[in-house]
């Protein structure tokens, strides 16, 4: 008599397996390295945004300071051209004046309001551009008369001085863009690695636990453990296009550090000539204001003594407000050129 086994009723695999990889050819070394490297990389990348961020505030800065400056000289010299327009007009009836000094003094007047306008407007847009610089959102209705007075005076600052092989060779430490490019070469080094890795085997071990029911109806389970070795022998020339690759991306990096020394190099040389540039005329143009100063003295002195006419002294007073506006505007540039030059070397920001 043959009794049939029961048949199986149900199947069933189930297991948990984990995997600890021991070697990858380098592969896990050189992810660690490029993951500190590459936020080096960034921190660096982001200083060099907040120099760029300051040299443009610095540069707004002393432009309103400038347009400031612009404005209260044209309305002081536009307020002296109108008393003399008044003073000629009310005199040319009694026979001391010229028609033309009458003319004159119009042209003067027009012209002078005209500056007046310009200058108010540059001081509006200059305004505007270091608000929005600085991240704030103003309301349109106070475009026209922006509530901004910046408290420092147009001046000279303490002086300065610097070889320019030191300012050479401080960018060249200093720069962020250095550093930033620097970390570019190992960077595509540890790729050039991680690329080489496909040539080798991968070594792991595994570990788990799991269970399965045999054709018996049996429940067998229980923990497993042993190693695991994996290598390509062919890849189809995969890891080998990989590693070319790699190579020329290492020496893309290698060549733009090169190039990138050489051009903050000149960089710096530019920076270097404008702001020695600057500074000769900003005491060139210091004499000039003094010269000018002096005329006016000795204009009203003649005047005084008959021997000059109102328009003279208003020419002589006019010629002292424009080196005064060229002065103010060579500080302007003084000051740029110098935050230029300590951008080009890289002086790093001082937090106050």
């Amino acid at each position: 008599l043959q009794v049939p086994l029961p048949a199986a009723t149900h199947r069933w695999l189930a297991y948990i397996r984990i995997e600890q990889s021991l070697y990858e050819g380098g592969r896990i070394r050189s992810a660690l390295k490029s993951s500190s490297l590459n936020r080096q990389q960034a921190i660096a990348r982001y200083q060099a945004t907040v120099a760029d961020r300051v040299f443009d505030i610095r540069t707004a800065y002393f432009d309103v300071l400038l347009a400031e400056v612009q404005v209260d000289e044209e309305q002081s010299a536009w307020e002296l051209v109108n008393r003399q327009h008044d003073e000629v007009k009310s005199r040319l009836g009694t026979g001391l004046v010229e028609r033309y000094d009458l003319l004159h003094s119009e042209v003067l007047l027009a012209s002078g309001r005209s500056r007046l306008v310009r200058g108010q407007t540059q001081l509006r847009l200059a305004k505007a551009k270091f608000v929005q610089l600085l991240g704030f959102s103003v309301p349109a209705r106070l475009w026209d008369s922006m509530p901004l007075k910046l408290a420092d005076p147009l001046k000279s600052p303490p002086p300065y001085s610097i070889e320019l092989q030191d300012a050479m060779e401080q960018a060249l430490q200093n720069r962020p863009e250095i550093e930033a490019q620097a970390k570019s070469v190992p960077l595509a080094r540890e790729n050039l690695t991680d690329a080489r890795s496909g040539y080798k085997p991968s070594v792991k071990v595994v570990a788990g636990y799991g269970g399965f029911n045999d054709d018996l109806d049996r429940d067998i389970h229980g923990w497993f453990g042993g190693a695991q070795v994996n290598w390509n022998i062919f890849d189809g020339m995969q890891s080998l296009g990989k590693v070319r690759e790699a190579q020329a991306r290492l020496d893309a990096a290698e060549t733009g550090l090169r190039d990138l020394k050489r051009s903050i190099a000149l960089e710096v040389q530019n920076a270097y000539s404008s702001f020695i540039e600057a500074k000769e005329l900003l005491a060139t143009q210091d004499n000039v204001q003094a010269m000018t100063e002096e005329g006016l003295r000795l204009a009203k002195s003649r005047f005084h003594q008959g021997n000059l006419t109102h328009l003279e002294v208003l020419s002589a007073e006019n010629d002292l407000a424009d080196a005064r506006l060229t002065t103010s505007q060579t500080l302007r540039d003084y000051h740029v050129a110098l935050a230029g030059l300590q951008r080009a070397i890289g002086i790093p920001i001082e937090a106050k």
